[in-house]
């Protein structure tokens, strides 16, 4: 049962009048509910502060996604409140999950482009393949990555080294043809 809530519970809609007196699952997005008792549960158990996202709906019905920070008060060694403090990370999921789903997008079109498409690390080390290499060059994604051997042609040698100088002094280059020597 909430016996106090701080004036920032305005930016939820509410008045702190408005919590106080109330269970804080009552503020709960139904969903999470039983996460929420899950931890609450163990956390009276073991006594340790805890760092949870809890989803809570505000006054307008609209979902908010609190990271909250939730202390055991101990009174001659016994549990006698919980603190807590919250703040709103809503806009950082969201920006999460559409990094999720750009990554997700990316990955899609380049695992299954007819490419060949390579990341390396400044070093000139493949960090990525795509799997088209297999029909381009003969090798397995895994091979070029456990393995990396040399594919540049040598006649084109000198100038592939040059773009990775440039583009590890933030010269980036974009479109780089050059030979291969397949397996």
């Amino acid at each position: 049962i909430i016996t106090y809530a701080s004036p920032s519970v305005r930016l939820l809609g509410y008045t702190p009048e408005d919590w106080i007196g109330r269970h804080i699952l009552d503020f709960a997005d139904p969903e999470t509910i039983p996460d929420l008792q899950r931890i609450a549960l163990q956390q009276n158990d073991d006594l340790r502060a805890t760092r949870q996202e809890a989803n809570v709906v505000a006054k307008d019905g609209s979902v908010v996604c609190l990271e909250v920070l939730v202390s055991v008060v101990l009174q001659d060694g016994k549990p006698v409140k919980k603190h807590a403090v919250a703040r709103d990370i809503t806009e950082r999921k969201a920006a999460e999950q559409a990094r999720r789903e750009s990554e997700r997008r990316y990955k899609s079109i380049v695992e299954n482009s007819n490419e060949m498409i390579m990341l390396t690390t400044p070093q000139g080390q493949i960090a990525y393949v795509s799997p088209a290499c297999r029909q381009i060059n003969g090798y397995e994604p895994e091979e070029l990555l456990r393995d990396n051997p040399w594919v540049v042609h040598p006649d084109d040698t000198p100038w592939v080294r040059e773009v990775f100088r440039l583009a590890r002094r933030g010269e980036p280059r974009t479109g780089v043809e050059y030979r291969i020597i397949t397996k």
